[in-house]
């Protein structure tokens, strides 16, 4: 037995973000959805994460910062809808790239804010 260098009464908490441990002033069960989750399984399901990766997580749910087709290409196979809407991006960014220099691109990409990337690059995703 080793003794931890914290003392919790209220036990402790698994991670699913992090697979530690936190005394349960850290991990008060807050859920988010997983990256790895969905690109390993398709899985939205929120899981159980420490109040750090609760922060971290919640700072990157919307950063373009998944690539499906480096990371797990056969999703794009798997799941139908997931292809179509990889092949619709494909069509608007072909589009968007007509439009570039022109008077409509800067409306646009203000139109759309954080998510330009939708139109800028067809291989990266958030959440």
């Amino acid at each position: 037995f080793i003794p931890l260098p914290f003392a919790s009464n209220k036990g402790f908490a698994l991670c699913e973000y992090t697979k530690q441990l936190y005394c349960t002033s850290c991990h008060t069960n807050q859920k988010m959805i997983l990256p790895w989750a969905v690109l390993q399984d398709w899985d939205f399901r929120p899981r159980k994460v420490s109040g750090v990766a609760y922060e971290y997580l919640s700072s990157i749910f919307e950063q373009p910062i998944l690539c499906v087709s480096a990371i797990r290409p056969q999703l794009f196979q798997r799941i139908s809808l997931l292809d179509t809407v990889r092949l619709r991006r494909i069509n608007l960014h072909k589009r968007f790239l007509q439009l570039q220099g022109t008077d409509f691109e800067k409306p646009l990409l203000n139109a759309l804010g954080s998510r330009s990337y939708l139109l800028e690059n067809v291989e990266f995703w958030s959440l």
